[in-house]
């Protein structure tokens, strides 16, 4: 891997669609389940399918993120690993401040610990596979894996978490 001090802009470009795209699609999705019926609307299809988690927001941001660790000047396994674990940890603090602390400050009102609280306190978003991207890449590079059994990790693990997702 080569390093390089310039910036890639058209993967910046990707990176900021990407993140338009999120806050598009973030709004109609989360506000859609309020009215019966919404997963036939259109915009819920677009939002959701189009540019949100299939085409655009997820996908793009992740494969400019992948790219970007390419060029990054730090990227040693061990500041790789670093850079993931901050990430994983930082995206749960994150799923606390966005959802957690209302649906919990709901459950002391009534006085338990719903289901749904935890789903929302643990579920993962695009910043916890980000933060486990960094620490496999960083464990296949202290592993000096080749790119093509990277691949063939990433394609076994990749069929096991369709199969296993429901």
């Amino acid at each position: 891997m080569e390093k390089s001090d310039n910036r890639q802009y058209n993967l910046d470009l990707l990176k900021a669609l990407a993140i338009v795209c999120m806050l598009l699609c973030h709004p109609v999705i989360d506000f859609a389940i309020t009215r019966p019926g919404y997963e036939n609307e259109f915009w819920y299809f677009f939002a959701d399918v189009v540019i949100g988690a299939y085409l655009v927001a997820a996908p793009g941001f992740m494969f400019a993120m992948g790219v970007g660790m390419t060029y990054s000047t730090k990227n040693t396994p061990r500041e790789m690993a670093r850079r993931g674990v901050k990430l994983f940890i930082l995206s749960y603090v994150l799923n606390f401040f966005r959802f957690g602390m209302y649906y919990l400050a709901e459950d002391l009102i009534v006085g338990s610990i719903s289901a749904g609280t935890l789903r929302f306190l643990f579920a993962p978003d695009i910043l916890q596979f980000a933060g486990l991207a960094f620490m496999f890449t960083a464990l296949f590079r202290k592993l000096k894996l080749k790119e093509k059994d990277m691949f063939f990790i990433a394609l076994v693990l990749s069929a096991i978490g369709t199969v296993t997702s429901g």
